[in-house]
């Protein structure tokens, strides 16, 4: 038996290069990466089949059906291979979420918008901005601030997990929230400045210098231990620009100019050797945002992949 379906592919996130509140506007700029959460959804059997460790993309999918009129008798089976460790700020659910959405749309013959995407996304839980092209500027909680920022300038991350797991919806719901965003929005101001305009006029120590501005200023709402030693040994030590956290999360990534493959490993083992408490994910390039799919996707009695076209 053959069937058909789609796959769509989403890149995950190193946190944001800043977030926090503006004139009482939550907002983010989220730092996607070059790892991804790949996501298939074909037209088989009777009944809604994703994976059991994916309850948010199980919600999601079933908003999007709700939306589009599906038939209550459509079956679907839904694959995900991510490379997004979860409850890291890796933007893992954003991306399954936003990739499951592109793939189930194009399965019934719909395209979704970034912002359509983002509105279903935020029904089910604060999300990433990862469905934007480029970067921008994206109110995660209530989706009421959409600005495309343009396409970063090539810059490289060494990224690194400080341990531990953080929800988003219990951050998200915590009740000093507001009052320690509002006692860092000067800075955030600050921080949002110098990433626009890196990103304007193309030079990565700008953005690395907000980025930085963010994480630490963040550090009384979520601290990350060492972190301005982590700063100062990374810039001084081993060139890096600057360095992006999770807000709501446990990675962190030091920002450099793209990199010689000796100095990623030197990097890498002067970090390990110096900060012991971290654990290092990924060397990896900022990209921009976007959902991208394949289409047509034929899958035999073996569940094996072929005759599918490239991806856009």
């Amino acid at each position: 038996m053959v069937v058909s379906g789609v796959v769509a592919l989403s890149p995950g996130a190193c946190g944001e290069l800043v977030q926090g509140v503006i004139d009482g506007r939550d907002f983010l700029i989220t730092c996607p990466i070059a790892r991804y959460s790949r996501v298939s959804v074909e037209a088989f059997g009777s009944t809604l089949d994703v994976p059991a460790d994916c309850s948010k993309l199980r919600e999601a999918l079933q908003r999007t059906l709700d939306l589009l009129g599906a038939p209550l008798d459509l079956g679907l089976r839904v694959q995900v291979a991510s490379e997004l460790v979860r409850g890291k700020g890796l933007a893992s659910s954003t991306a399954d979420i936003a990739a499951g959405i592109v793939a189930l749309g194009r399965l019934l013959g719909r395209d979704f918008t970034p912002s359509e995407l983002a509105s279903l996304a935020l029904q089910v839980e604060p999300t990433d901005g990862l469905m934007f092209p480029g970067l921008a500027c994206f109110d995660h909680r209530r989706g009421t601030w959409q600005e495309s920022l343009g396409s970063p300038p090539p810059m490289e991350l060494l990224v690194f997990d400080a341990g531990g797991e953080v929800d988003t919806l219990d951050f998200n719901g915590r009740d000093d929230l507001a009052r320690l965003n509002l006692a860092k929005e000067g800075l955030v101001r600050t921080a949002l400045a110098f990433v626009r305009q890196g990103i304007q006029e193309g030079r990565p120590e700008m953005i690395a210098r907000g980025a930085t501005m963010s994480a630490l200023a963040n550090q009384k709402l979520l601290p990350k231990r060492d972190l301005e030693e982590i700063i100062g040994f990374g810039v001084r030590q081993l060139g890096a620009l600057g360095l992006c956290i999770a807000h709501s999360g446990t990675v962190l990534g030091l920002l450099f100019a793209p990199m010689e493959k000796y100095q990623v490993d030197r990097a890498v083992e002067s970090m390990k050797r110096e900060f012991p408490q971290l654990t290092f994910l990924y060397h990896t390039a900022m990209v921009g945002g976007g959902i991208s799919w394949q289409g047509s996707l034929e899958v035999n009695r073996n569940g094996q992949e072929y005759g599918a076209p490239s991806w856009r």
